[in-house]
């Protein structure tokens, strides 16, 4: 099961560069990431360990819930019920194959070395786009050709930089979970290990390239998770010192660029990282608040699962049609579920959380948990109030944000059998001499079989 886990995270980044090669650039290939998910989770739910009942029954009430609303979209429109069942609901099974497919801290070394390497090799090509912009660059490392057609592979006249990947948000959502993924590694180490400085370097990498992408939400989660990370996390003051190193290392990188190439921040560009030239309040009242409270009006018992989402713009949902397009997740759930699928949703994902960061384990292991929860918080964060689109697609972020409650329980659990097990210790057998007792602590060997048939029962 650990090899069906690590290849459930990557299938959605080989259906993107298939997506890519291919000429029309069909969209039906890249959610075909979730359909490897809904397989291995089928396999999964037949084998053993199951999931703890505190880990299971909120998924199976969330997924209920869920599949009530898409059960709904029989009377308005099928197709979209059912895509909105897919998109949503099976990414869920992440966390039953993390928990299955979780033997130690292997699975999730291979992870953040494996998404590292790809960093490091998509790192040079976001430089020359930085400096020179998409112009000759091979159309792997180029958006796909509806942002281009849609005149955004720039953002406010910077060339946004999207990788491998289909588009520049999945880039800064992807990159933003590998930098927490090693930053877990490195801060999450042993005491009697040596120093893995590559995690670093693969963190830092991490962090160029969602700044090459020109997405302010997958900055803003890393700055805002790394604070957290820094100020609560039990961790020794060498490690936070070399954190701490490591960010004022890759602002100095910034800052050269910006000085030599001025790809960060222009004069008729500054509006990139400043909200769109809006107070952060207003955009939060007029993206966020105003459209909930419409929403809550209008429907308060919601309309039907994947009317607001992906599949609702692929099959042409009322909400698009009419040009009511939501922009957050909070909005998004009000707008499918109402407001009780937008309280409900959150209060679950806290309540698995918190039942597992609770847990005592190791002081290793719980460093772990404290890094890859926080990148939940943000990531949640960023889908409830800014991007609805992060939950959703399939993407290896919402996978992962899926399987970390159970990847981060089966690594407390495993710690948790390690230390019960006994230790083995050698019993030695003596023979007395001339009839006089053993010292305390040895043993005699064990008596001969009585005789009789009994001994060769």
């Amino acid at each position: 099961m650990s090899i069906l886990y690590l290849v459930c995270l990557l299938s959605p980044v080989a259906f993107s560069v298939i997506r890519k090669i291919l000429p029309e650039q069909p969209n039906f290939l890249e959610p075909m990431g979730i359909a490897v998910v809904f397989i291995v989770g089928i396999l999964a739910l037949t084998r053993q360990p199951r999931l703890p009942k505190f880990l299971a029954i909120p998924l199976i009430i969330w997924a209920a819930f869920q599949g009530f609303y898409a059960l709904l979209s029989v009377f308005f429109n099928i197709r979209i019920g059912a895509a909105g069942f897919f998109v949503n609901v099976i990414p869920m099974l992440m966390m039953l194959i993390a928990y299955q497919g979780t033997t130690g801290l292997r699975e999730l070394k291979w992870i953040g070395n494996t998404f590292g390497i790809i960093g490091l090799i998509i790192l040079p090509f976001g430089f020359y786009v930085a400096v020179f912009g998409n112009v000759y660059l091979p159309p792997l490392f180029l958006p796909n050709l509806e942002m281009i057609e849609l005149g955004k592979a720039t953002r406010a006249g910077i060339p946004a930089y999207a990788g491998i990947f289909s588009t520049q948000d999945v880039l800064s959502m992807v990159i933003m979970a590998v930098y927490f993924i090693n930053l877990a590694l490195f801060l999450g180490k042993r005491q009697r290990e040596s120093f893995h400085w590559w995690y670093l370097i693969f963190a830092v990498v991490s962090f160029i390239l969602v700044l090459l992408s020109t997405r302010r939400g997958g900055l803003l989660g890393i700055v805002g998770g790394s604070f957290m990370v820094l100020i609560t996390g039990n961790i020794s003051w060498k490690r936070k010192l070399g954190f701490a190193f490591s960010g004022f290392l890759a602002l100095v990188v910034i800052v050269f660029l910006d000085t030599y190439f001025g790809f960060v921040y222009q004069e008729d560009t500054t509006r990139v990282f400043h909200a769109m030239n809006l107070d952060l309040w207003v955009r939060f009242k007029i993206f966020f608040w105003d459209v909930c409270m419409y929403w809550a009006e209008a429907h308060p018992f919601g309309t039907y699962l994947g009317n607001a989402g992906s599949e609702g713009i692929v099959f042409g949902s009322e909400i698009f049609l009419r040009g009511q397009m939501v922009e957050t997740g909070g909005a998004k759930l009000i707008a499918e579920m109402g407001v009780m699928g937008a309280l409900l949703m959150p209060a679950i994902l806290f309540y698995v959380h918190w039942k597992i960061f609770r847990m005592k384990t190791a002081f290793h292991i719980h460093a772990i948990v404290r890094v890859l929860f926080a990148f939940n918080a943000v990531f949640y964060t960023l889908f409830y109030f800014k991007e609805w689109t992060a939950m959703s697609g399939g993407y290896v972020s919402q996978l992962f944000f899926w399987a970390i409650p159970g990847m981060c329980y089966a690594l407390i659990e495993r710690e948790r059998t390690r230390r019960r097990r006994p230790i083995p210790m050698p019993v030695v057998f003596e023979e007395p001499m001339d009839g006089a007792p053993l010292p305390y602590g040895h043993l005699y060997p064990p008596p001969p079989p009585p005789p009789g048939p009994r001994a060769f029962r």
